[in-house]
């Protein structure tokens, strides 16, 4: 509360104004008991007082209250005053018996009181990747037309069209300015280009594109909506030849690597374990005799007869040392254990669809497949930022190399260029779905829908925002207006337009799931205690103390390399 009839209550709005401080965070209330208008308390040439205000000028001598805002100082915009009260003979805020006053000033504060800019030029900036586009004409006739235009995206599209909507509800007109990309730094310095940049300066009011979400983002921005879902693929047509690549060696994706070295890992120590029990029951066996060579098996014997027994293939003759039959026990119940899990993933797989291709990044980059990206801006900032060993995996094996063929496309091309050679099975695209369904259903009959195969996973898929300058005049009216058309439906019509229904093919792809390392492990460890008991079993049958002492270092040292294994 500001008595205006002080000698410095004109510096102190003014300092108020450049510090921002006529917003939503803040009631000010200017009183004068002089006999003035509310022109005359408030100061013509204040600056920052815009449609978020919540400025209620008092003359004090007959208790007149008037609503101050404008639509926007910068835009060379009027202040406007309100009338809210005219109470002669009553005190302001006393509640009449047919009038509150407080329920009147914030009413008059409310957006959807203010909602009315008069027609009032405002400032947009949009992104288009496009030389010698300068006009508002060029930019409108582009940007208004549901069709793919080259250097500028499905999500920029659709916040042009909120913006169209909101001009015609709030009553305002747009002056736009293009940037050619979102983001990026002036060599190396801190001024800051494109999108953003205009932004960030507070050099237009609100932004035509959307970006993505990133933590230091919202210190900068204020954002007013989150609709539109960004969201990129690999487009390819699968083809014999890739079918013939990928499943290379396909009996060994059911397990994981990890997985078959542990089974190695596990014939190994039957084995060591079955000929340390052999060894243990020859020499006792043969204290009081000498021994005889042929009735200790070879260390090859002992290792066909563990790989027999992890292959089900029992072992004959059995033993009749105790020890040796719980070792093969142990192995007999894993075996069936795994047999089980592979068999079911091997039928399954061969039984599901042999067309399948590629289905996740890893194996794009390692099929015959050429790849090529939409020549858009965020793509070259993923691969100069990125810090993702797939990411520097495609780069290297797949965007570096030389493309000397007559056919070979850019690395960064555009749909209709590319629309062609996926139809041919030999590149693999990667744009913005809805960018690329369209062109697919005007190029691709039912038999070649059911052969394109989409791969996500190289970006994320997010909301995309938009917004306004941070602390901005607009925040408030905007969201508030934004929110409105989603619940009236309006946003689902935008949406519905803008983004075409994904055409029908075959994208269910049968993959394995080679997770079960993490299923095997307690199977594993349970092995080792068995391979532990028997060992137990024959020492103690034996009596031998030093005996018992050299096995249990034995066994230290196995279990060691056992647990780092599993």
């Amino acid at each position: 509360m500001i008595d205006c009839t002080c000698t410095n209550a004109d510096y102190l709005l003014r300092q108020a104004s450049l510090g921002h401080y006529f917003n939503k965070t803040y009631q000010w209330f200017l009183w004068s008991y002089e006999n003035k208008n509310a022109e005359e308390i408030v100061p013509s040439d204040i600056n920052y007082l815009g449609p978020n205000s919540q400025v209620t000028c008092i003359n004090g001598t007959n208790s007149t209250i008037w609503n101050v805002y404008s639509n926007g100082r910068h835009l060379q915009s009027p202040l406007k005053f309100s009338l809210i009260s005219n109470s002669v003979s009553v005190p302001p805020f006393t509640k009449l018996p047919d009038i509150n006053i407080g329920k009147l000033i914030l009413k008059a504060q409310h957006a959807r009181t203010r909602n009315q800019f008069g027609g009032l030029k405002m400032r947009a900036v949009t992104v288009i990747d496009l030389d010698n586009i300068t006009s508002n004409t060029q930019i409108t006739g582009l940007l208004s037309e549901n069709v793919k235009h080259i250097g500028i995206s499905a999500f920029t599209k659709y916040y042009f069209e909120l913006v169209q909507i909101l001009k015609e509800h709030i009553n305002f007109s747009i002056e736009f300015r293009v940037a050619r990309g979102w983001a990026g730094r002036l060599d190396n310095t801190s001024f800051r280009l494109g999108f953003l940049g205009i932004m960030a300066r507070n050099e237009a009011d609100v932004g035509v594109s959307g970006i993505f979400n990133r933590i230091s983002r919202f210190a900068e921005f204020d954002i007013i909506h989150q609709g539109w879902k960004f969201e990129t693929a690999f487009l390819y047509r699968f083809v014999p030849e890739l079918s013939n690549n990928i499943k290379a060696g396909s009996f060994l994706v059911p397990f994981q690597r990890p997985v078959w070295i542990l089974i190695a890992w596990l014939i190994i120590t039957t084995s060591l374990v079955f000929w340390l029990i052999d060894n243990i029951k020859i020499r006792h066996e043969n204290q009081k005799q000498l021994l005889d060579n042929k009735e200790q098996t070879s260390l090859a014997n002992i290792l066909l007869i563990s790989i027999a027994a992890i292959c089900q293939q029992s072992v004959n003759p059995t033993s009749k040392w105790l020890s040796i039959r719980i070792l093969f026990l142990s192995v007999f119940v894993f075996s069936l254990l795994i047999y089980n899990y592979y068999t079911s993933s091997v039928v399954s797989g061969l039984l599901s669809s042999s067309a399948q291709g590629p289905t996740n990044i890893e194996e794009i980059i390692c099929s015959p497949l050429k790849v090529s990206f939409e020549d858009i801006g965020y793509y070259k900032v993923l691969f100069r930022e990125s810090k993702s060993a797939t990411v520097k995996r495609l780069i290297r094996q797949k965007l570096l190399p030389s493309r000397k063929e007559l056919d070979d496309l850019p690395v960064y091309t555009h749909i209709q260029k590319a629309i062609s050679l996926i139809k041919k099975g030999s590149y693999a695209f990667h744009c913005e779905l809805a960018d690329a369904f369209p062109e697919i259903a005007k190029n691709f009959d039912a038999n070649e829908l059911c052969t394109l195969r989409v791969v996500k996973g190289l970006m994320d898929i997010e909301l995309m925002n938009g917004i306004v300058p941070k602390n901005s005049q607009y925040t408030e009216i905007f969201r508030f207006t934004l929110i409105w058309f989603r619940e009236t439906g309006l946003i689902g019509r935008v949406l519905y337009k803008r983004l075409p229904k994904k055409t029908n093919m075959s994208s269910s792809v049968y993959r394995f799931s080679s997770n079960f390392f993490k299923c095997t492990r307690p199977v594993f460890f349970a092995s080792w205690w068995d391979f532990i008991i028997c060992v137990n079993r024959i020492v103690r049958d034996l009596n031998s103390c030093v005996l018992y002492s050299r096995v249990i270092q034995f066994l230290w040292f196995v279990s060691i390399l056992h647990f780092c294994l599993t």
